[in-house]
């Protein structure tokens, strides 16, 4: 599951620092969690409640993450095209924390992305239910 997470978040930062972002891509978590829940379901041979809770955090911090890391990259992108020719150190501890501090500036332009991944950890959450086993250790 940490290296699906870690895919996962690969895949939405990659898509997250294109110059084109489409208020559609917050459907991408939605497919991100159902093919997720679907692989580890077919590999776990069941689930329970604790693997239901790790899938819908495993979303979440996909897209939180993801986030972030286009955040951080179109701060960058924006500063190279003010000041052309002055390289820009933004760790990712300053990216992190402008991130959460500036949130409520930019919040709408997020809403769409943190709502498809909320739709996304709930199908990793409910769609697992019916099959609630105890996992074989």
């Amino acid at each position: 599951l940490a290296a699906m997470t870690t895919i996962g978040t690969l895949l939405w930062a990659g898509i997250q620092t294109s110059k084109e972002i489409h208020v559609l891509y917050f459907l991408l978590p939605v497919v991100w969690a159902f093919g997720l829940c679907r692989w580890v379901v077919s590999v776990a041979g069941g689930v329970n409640l604790m693997l239901r809770a790790m899938l819908f955090l495993s979303v979440l911090t996909s897209v939180m993450i993801g986030n972030i890391w286009g955040y951080r990259a179109l701060m960058i992108r924006k500063f190279r095209k003010d000041f052309p020719g002055i390289e820009l150190e933004y760790p990712w501890i300053d990216a992190v924390w402008n991130y959460i501090t500036n949130f409520p500036r930019f919040w709408a332009d997020e809403i769409p992305y943190y709502l498809g991944g909320i739709a996304g950890a709930l199908i990793a959450f409910y769609s697992t239910r019916e099959r609630d086993a105890p996992l074989i250790e």
